[in-house]
């Protein structure tokens, strides 16, 4: 069992440059504050014509809710805000986060989408930040929102919810990326709280993917039915495809053979 949020440090992952590229400038602010300029500049344009709203729509100007309409572009820039030291832009998405209703939408939530999104940013955010309210909605979205998609016979997730009822959403069909990337959130989440019941039920994903005979260890489809968690079409075949077509050119194309 996890200890109750736990304070952990996590391992410093980004590439330690160790010493300059000769030719450019030792000082680096400049170029820091052109990125930060960059962010704060399309920020500025999100702001102005879609605040609230999962995206802006760069050439119309125009409002996008195809993330369930809970302010998706806030969630996914909330770290940056972060670590820019974007005090102003941070605290406005502050308020907007706490007032999120997950139970409130007009289309049923797509299980990958909100996961990488919505827990994704919360928890990025906690680990930086350590406000409570990030990890108490990620909770939140966690228990409302997410793990209703593994009320299937089999325990594998479904492709959407339906945020109002928590139920999944029937349909058997689902990509390889939509249920094989929620674990590392997950796990997260029962770092922070202590819950296992997360972990468990991410890495549970992982052991019934490893468990499937794969013509070639480590690669698999990219279609799957849920319902007999069996392979389907889409990825397969072009595998197949590129060894045969090798085979028929009677190794006269190496580019098939080289990609297989």
């Amino acid at each position: 069992m996890y200890p109750k949020r736990i304070s952990q440090k996590l391992p410093f992952i980004a590439f330690a440059c160790l010493q300059l590229v000769a030719g450019l400038p030792t000082n680096t602010d400049p170029r820091a504050e052109m990125v930060k300029n960059a962010f704060k500049h399309a920020w500025k344009g999100y702001t102005d014509f879609a605040y609230g709203h999962d995206e802006l729509q760069t050439v119309s100007n125009k409002t996008s809710d195809s993330r369930n309409g809970w302010g998706a572009s806030i969630f996914d820039g909330l770290d940056t805000m972060i670590i820019m030291g974007l005090e102003e832009e941070y605290n406005r998405a502050l308020e907007h986060i706490k007032k999120v209703n997950w139970t409130l939408s007009d289309s049923p939530s797509k299980t990958f989408e909100t996961n990488i999104r919505y827990l994704g940013g919360l928890l990025a955010a906690y680990d930086l930040k350590q406000e409570p309210i990030f990890l108490e909605k990620a909770v939140e979205i966690a228990d409302k929102v997410i793990m209703p998609a593994f009320d299937t016979p089999n325990r594998m997730p479904a492709a959407f919810v339906n945020v109002t009822s928590g139920a999944p959403v029937d349909g058997n069909m689902i990509t390889l990326a939509e249920f094989g990337s929620l674990q590392l959130e997950l796990v997260r989440l029962s770092q922070l709280t202590g819950n296992e019941q997360y972990q468990i039920t991410g890495n549970h994903v992982l052991e019934m993917i490893s468990q499937v005979p794969s013509k070639v260890p480590g690669l698999y489809p990219m279609i799957w039915d849920l319902d007999s968690f069996t392979p389907r079409s889409c990825s397969d075949s072009y595998y197949e495809y590129l060894l045969k077509t090798h085979i028929l050119m009677e190794g006269k194309e190496t580019l098939q053979l080289d990609m297989w």
